[in-house]
């Protein structure tokens, strides 16, 4: 009787003899540690681990990987940069660990609130305007709702596509320096 084999043991059979060239090696271990610091990044972010173990432990990553710059760390960082979140620790890491100026950043993160803010303060003052006009409705009793009107939604989404897509060449344009060595 023949042994019945598991489907790993038939794919390892199969592919017993192929191997991973140098540049497909190169590769993966580029993606195990851009995943690795991304995993990282994200306890530090979600408290899981303090600033002082990031550090330690991103040290100790940077020893085993035998880095010699943050560069990793960095596009790593830029790419965990949203519209929508707090990214105050990020901005610190930016400037502390990779010596880059994040002020470029953050101007773009505060024009943002900014714009935003200003249209919906423009939206609910429409919203006022037009019930008034319409219905005679007025007073302090009145408190529109921006997040449920169509042209506030359509600005914002506007808003924030024009925003994204100065963050990414801000991104892209972040990616291209070169940090000082790490020391």
């Amino acid at each position: 009787m023949s042994e019945i084999k598991s489907t790993l043991d038939l794919v390892m059979e199969k592919t017993k003899h192929l191997s991973l060239s140098k540049d497909e090696k190169r590769q993966q271990k580029e993606k195990e540690a851009r995943q690795s610091l991304k995993g990282l990044i994200q306890q530090l972010y979600d408290q899981v681990i303090t600033r002082e173990m990031f550090n330690k432990r991103y040290n100790e990553f940077k020893t085993r990987r035998e880095l010699h710059s943050h560069n990793l760390l960095q596009d790593q960082l830029l790419n965990f940069l949203a519209l929508h979140q707090d990214n105050q620790l990020i901005f610190d890491l930016l400037q502390d660990i990779c010596g880059l100026d994040p002020n470029s950043l953050i101007n773009l993160f505060e024009e943002y609130d900014q714009s935003a803010q200003t249209l919906s303060i423009e939206r609910r003052q429409a919203q006022k305007d037009q019930l008034l006009s319409t219905y005679q409705i007025a007073g302090s009793a009145v408190k529109p709702n921006v997040a449920s009107d169509e042209i506030w939604i359509a600005g914002i989404r506007k808003l924030e596509k024009t925003f994204q897509d100065k963050l990414n060449q801000m991104k892209k344009q972040g990616a291209r320096t070169t940090p000082p060595a790490a020391t």
